[in-house]
């Protein structure tokens, strides 16, 4: 009988130290789990800047249905290439609606994945998309007036108080003076060491300072 409690205790031992080496192989998986999300940012909903990238998750700041703020895209060169995504997405941070404004003279857009660059609803709708159907035949002022015409509808549209919170983003020099020279904000893109053309992060800190200004007015 004694051989038998020996060995029965031992079995107990043994069982226990065999869970506790399991427990401790799961624990270690899940610090590791949680390590890894919190690298990627997922325990993280507050949005945070690194290296001026918008963090995937968009926590609005300001109600976009009264929106103080229109951030208006050119395309070419603008948004179908480089990395417009950090500046559409602080656009939404800050509760401003989404407009399309190109000198293409038809209203495609296909060869950009709007959604890719989060350039979605309800920020953004399809009527705030601009087109000049006469742009082949005008002159480079022209175009650009008739740019500033589009941001004087949208302003008009949404109501907003300040021109200067009617920002168009665009490469062209002629469209970014005269947008200026009629009051409006505008951001200028510009090629990079890493970018042929597109959007420059380097941008991005004067343009959160234009938004932020918006909002408090």
């Amino acid at each position: 009988m004694v051989p038998n409690l020996r060995n029965g205790r031992k079995a107990v031992v043994h069982i226990i130290v065999n869970w506790k080496f399991i427990f401790t192989i799961i624990a270690i998986i899940l610090l590791l789990i949680c390590g890894f999300m919190y690298k990627k940012g997922l325990f993280n909903k507050r949005d945070t800047f690194d290296s001026v990238v918008i963090n995937e998750t968009i926590t609005e700041l300001y109600d976009h249905s009264n929106a103080k703020c229109i951030c208006a895209f050119d395309i070419d060169h603008t948004i179908n290439c480089g990395n417009p995504k950090p500046f559409i997405d602080m656009c939404k941070m800050y509760g401003c609606k989404l407009a399309l404004n190109t000198a293409r003279p038809i209203k495609y857009v296909d060869d950009v994945d709007l959604e890719s660059i989060n350039f979605t609803k309800p920020h953004f709708d399809d009527s705030d998309f601009y087109y000049n159907q006469n742009s082949y035949s005008q002159t480079p002022e022209h175009v650009a007036e008739v740019k500033a015409t589009f941001l004087n509808l949208l302003n008009d549209k949404y109501d907003i108080n300040n021109k200067e919170c009617v920002i168009l983003l665009d490469d062209n020099k002629n469209n970014i003076r005269v947008a200026k020279d009629k009051g409006f904000g505008t951001v200028k893109a510009k090629a990079t060491r890493n970018s042929d053309c597109g959007l420059s992060n380097i941008d991005l800190i004067e343009f959160e300072n234009i938004l932020r200004i918006c909002n408090t007015n």
